[in-house]
């Protein structure tokens, strides 16, 4: 079959940024399009960099189809289309067999936690970009919404959240698991989703309640190999694939600093698929979880031994988030759950937990403070099901994080926990600060932290190299104002502001002089 060649100028830029990401396939009334996404621009750090359009054509920070393709169009004939708007690091694309599309997003400017997406055409999903100074919208990005502030009233809500540092980092490809047989057969539908900057990869599973799609994530791979290379991923996971003999091969990518495992950068490995008689009999884990009036239906791939799990081992807490201009954000609302019972089915492998106090997106459960909302970003619910005291757990996936947008039953309110201010500063470092001020210093972007007091270090400031000594408030200016001045030692550019209050950098503060 002739192929015809099909070019769209003006997809890249010069800031590091601004790559492509496709293709899959995508149908449309009976005809083949290619679908992938635009990054936008940032600078080295995070901060939002002003983008200015290559191609009048090109919306970054968007989701794409064109088409459609014969194999022998003419250029003129391939149109490109947007279906939705308002990414950040759209890194991994999927097409499902519904032909839905799958997105993941980074954490980072208006993108308080990683999220994977089902796309909703037309949809905005709040990461907006600079429109003065010949700088282009997002498509479908609001008309009339100033760039600087955003508006979280005008966004759509993401489908399910990878909270940041506990679920995921740096979340890329997704793959749905699909037409799978023998010990992958129970999975089909859910989703495979590659993880780098973690080194693992993340299972997530879907479903949609009243016309609202949302979804559960768990763990899935036990991450990153030893040093002999075994028993994990030698490599950044990015993007996933099956093979012609059924196995699963993870590309990997890296650089140094946070993508780095084991000195290796880049590699190819194969996931492979154990047969039946290679699964231990004693196996089990978390298949799915789905919501139901009072709580969740919690589905276990076996059953599990009867009396082997108690209501009073099992830990909830739940949390939203305020998309801000600051990067990412620190869990809000947070509260702690106590669940009332649970019901097991006759055959052991379905369990009903009843949560009294979950909530959803619904309006009486929005936070504004500080002059940012809550509104569209859902609750997060955390469940961890611990082991007895001195016993190992029989589970596998222990834990999951369910992104509730909408709850069947009536209102709750749960009972709050009550967080001292330093653990409130330590839930904002270890969301905002962790993923970058790690334990060793390497030159890559951000100095350790750890006993950082009396720390004499010389910085960039007007253009010139001045000797300082750190003390408390030079660490509140340089958290503050980060682009006032960096340390010489650290190439990249200043970190991104984090849109902190005066009051909550002094607790950060008095954290890290703990470190």
């Amino acid at each position: 079959m002739p192929f015809a060649t099909v070019i769209i100028d003006g997809t890249s830029t010069d800031n590091f940024h601004t790559y492509t990401i496709g293709f899959e396939k995508y149908m449309r009334d009976g005809d083949a399009y290619l679908c992938g996404n635009f990054t936008t621009a940032i600078l080295l750090g995070g901060k939002r960099d002003k983008m200015v359009p290559q191609n009048s054509k090109i919306f970054r920070g968007s989701h794409f189809i064109f088409g459609p393709l014969t194999g022998s169009e003419d250029p003129e004939d391939v149109e490109i289309e947007f279906l939705a708007g308002g990414f950040r690091t759209p890194n991994g694309v999927e097409v499902g067999p519904d032909n839905a599309t799958y997105v993941t997003d980074n954490q980072g400017i208006f993108n308080p936690s990683n999220e994977l997406i089902r796309i909703t055409p037309g949809s905005f999903y709040g990461h907006y970009l600079y429109n003065t100074n010949g700088g282009k919208r997002s498509a479908f990005q609001p008309e009339g919404v100033v760039a600087e502030k955003g508006d979280v009233r005008m966004m759509t809500p993401a489908t399910v959240h990878l909270p940041q540092n506990d679920a995921a980092r740096s979340p890329a490809q997704p793959h749905v698991i699909r037409d799978r047989k023998g010990v992958l057969a129970p999975y089909n539908g859910q989703i495979l989703l590659c993880e780098f900057t973690m080194g693992r990869v993340l299972r997530v599973a879907l479903e949609e309640v009243e016309g609202v799609w949302q979804g559960v994530a768990f763990k899935h791979s036990g991450g990153i190999a030893d040093e002999s290379g075994g028993n994990g991923f030698t490599g950044a996971p990015n993007r996933i694939e099956v093979g012609p003999d059924g196995h699963y091969y993870i590309g990997q990518i890296g650089a140094g600093g946070l993508w780095q495992f084991n000195n290796r950068y880049t590699g190819l490995q194969r996931f492979r698929v154990k047969r039946a008689e290679e699964v231990s009999p004693t196996f089990n884990e978390i298949l799915t979880v789905k919501v139901a009036e009072g709580g969740f239906e919690v589905e276990f791939l076996k059953p599990l031994p009867k009396d082997s799990l108690k209501v009073g081992e099992i830990e909830v807490s739940q949390w939203t988030y305020q998309p801000s201009s600051g990067y990412g954000g620190a869990p809000v609302g947070k509260e702690g759950l106590k669940p009332e019972r649970i019901e097991f089915d006759s055959t052991g492998k379905k369990m009903r937990l009843y949560v009294d106090g979950l909530k959803d997106a619904s309006p009486e459960f929005i936070i504004e403070s500080g002059g940012k909302s809550s509104e569209n970003s859902g609750w997060v619910v955390h469940v961890k099901m611990k082991p007895k005291k001195g016993e190992k757990s029989l589970l596998y996936t222990e834990e999951f994080w369910y992104t509730m947008l909408k709850k069947r039953g009536g209102a709750g309110h749960g009972k709050a926990v009550a967080m001292t201010e330093s653990e409130k500063a330590a839930m904002k470092f270890q969301t905002q600060c962790a993923a970058c001020h790690r334990e060793l210093d390497n030159g890559w972007g951000a100095p350790n932290l750890s006993g950082i007091l009396g720390r004499e270090q010389v910085v960039i400031r007007d253009g010139k190299e001045v000797r300082v000594k750190v003390d408390r408030d030079y660490l509140i200016n340089a958290i503050m104002y980060p682009h006032r001045e960096k340390p010489k030692a650290f190439k990249e550019g200043a970190m991104p502001p984090l849109g902190l209050s005066k009051e909550e950098v002094e607790s950060m503060v008095e954290y890290i002089l703990t470190l």
